[in-house]
């Protein structure tokens, strides 16, 4: 029994042995561990965005002709604030839809906001990580009025443009699919050549995100009011803010100044409210939301006044979109889904507390 004993501990130690090799060699090879975002961005003293250069209403140059504005911009500036301490602090980096994934796992961006729609096939096993959506839409359609088209249901047969490693490319083929409707895609990898594809006539719609069809129509074509729009969509759209998927404190910064705006937003708390709130406020969670109390600020790595920053940047989540899309825009797109939860849509932020 001794003897059998002693084998055991022999190969016991054998197995110890080769798996400390093993390990050894894992590290050997492993990449190098990336320094936390968080620190990383801090230490920079700007915040790195990967955005589309020329999207009406999420991105486009400013009036100045220097800076830029948008829905996703002002998001990108209130993240920004809320950590660097500064919403200027920002460097753009314009992307498409090829090469962003790309660009914010090897470390060129540090967050895309960049309308990029959240579903499975990006989100398992891509090294991207969406947050909770923070635009809600839908693809949809745009013809040309001489066709005749005011509906999806109108068209017999087309050749539609579509970008090509797009969610509008992979759902259109399953429109086509499941309803057998004659729709043949012509697929560009880049946005001004399949702008002018369909306004040459080398196809008869084009389709992407509907909010996008809005917004771009009176910005690309002459005559606007020969363009329609069609009220259908085939898919769901939720838009989300992207970060890389190995860094959960860079994740809870970004996703958690997002929801500020929108909590922002239900407190009745605006950019130029924010300050003298922070002071006055008596509701236990605008206090907590703004720093006046508790320590949210310190659980995600940033200080007393972050949220502050983060409204004051833009404003709160209806001021931002009332500004770049909505009311107080040339678009003038209503809410929708994008209403706050508790006015029938579907944005809403968790409790500050």
């Amino acid at each position: 029994m001794v003897a059998k004993t002693a084998g055991w501990g022999r190969a016991a130690a054998l197995g110890a042995l080769a798996m400390a090799a093993a390990a050894v060699m894992a590290g050997l090879l492993a990449p190098p561990a990336r320094a936390g975002t968080l620190d990383a961005v801090k230490e920079r003293g700007y915040l790195r965005c990967g955005v589309f250069e020329s999207a009406p209403g999420f991105s486009t140059a400013a009036a100045d002709g220097r800076s830029r504005d948008g829905f996703m911009v002002r998001l990108c500036k209130a993240v920004a604030g809320a950590v660097t301490g500064d919403a200027g602090n920002v460097e753009y980096v314009f992307l498409n839809g090829s090469t962003r994934f790309e660009a914010l796992r090897d470390g060129t961006v540090d967050a895309l906001f960049d309308s990029t729609t959240w579903t499975v096939g990006r989100d398992a096993g891509t090294g991207v990580a969406f947050t909770l959506p923070v635009f809600h839409d839908g693809q949809g359609f745009v013809a040309h009025r001489r066709h005749g088209w005011t509906t999806l249901a109108d068209v017999p047969a087309a050749t539609v443009c579509v970008s090509s490693n797009s969610t509008s490319q992979a759902s259109l083929a399953d429109h086509t699919r499941r309803t057998g409707q004659a729709l043949t895609p012509l697929v560009f990898d880049s946005w001004t050549v399949r702008w002018d594809a369909f306004l040459t006539g080398r196809c008869e719609l084009m389709t992407t995100d509907r909010a996008v069809l809005v917004t771009h129509v009176p910005e690309r074509v002459e005559d606007p009011q020969n363009y329609v729009v069609f009220p259908d969509v085939i898919s769901k759209e939720p838009l989300s803010v992207a970060v890389r998927d190995d860094d959960r404190a860079w994740f809870d910064a970004v996703q958690w100044t997002l929801f500020a705006l929108i909590a922002a937003e239900e407190l009745e708390v605006t950019a130029a409210t924010a300050a003298a709130l922070r002071e006055t406020a008596t509701h236990p969670e605008v206090r907590r939301l703004l720093g006046a109390e508790g320590d949210v600020g310190t659980a995600l790595g940033l200080d007393a006044e972050w949220a502050l920053r983060a409204i004051t940047a833009g404003g709160n989540y209806g001021e931002i979109f009332a500004a770049t899309l909505g009311d107080d825009s040339r678009f003038g797109l209503g809410r929708g889904a994008n209403a706050l939860w508790n006015q029938g849509g579907l944005i809403f932020a968790p409790p500050f507390r």
